[in-house]
C-alpha cells in the first residue's frame, strides 16, 4: 500500500510498481504463483499509467476498491 497525494502520486506509483515487480519476480523464481496487486490511496488519472499497469497484469486498488481485488 502506497500513500499518495496529488503531488507525489507519480513517484509513489513508480516505487510501488518497481517493488511489486521485483518481489513478484523473486517469488516466481522460487516457484510461487504470483498475483500483482498495487494498492494506492488514489487512482492514477494518467492513461499511460493505466495502460502500463494493465500491460504488466497489475490490478490496482484504492481503499474504496480493496475488497474487489480479492474476489
Amino acid at each position: 500500500m502506497k500513500s499518495a497525494t496529488p503531488t507525489n502520486l507519480e513517484g509513489q506509483l513508480r516505487l510501488g510498481l518497481g517493488q511489486l515487480l521485483r518481489y513478484g519476480a523473486t517469488l516466481q523464481s522460487l516457484g510461487e504463483r504470483v498475483r500483482h496487486v498495487l494498492a494506492v490511496e488514489r487512482p492514477p488519472e494518467d492513461p499511460v499509467w493505466i495502460a502500463l499497469l494493465a500491460k504488466h497484469n497489475v490490478t490496482r486498488v484504492t481503499p474504496n476498491t480493496l475488497d474487489d481485488a480479492f474476489d
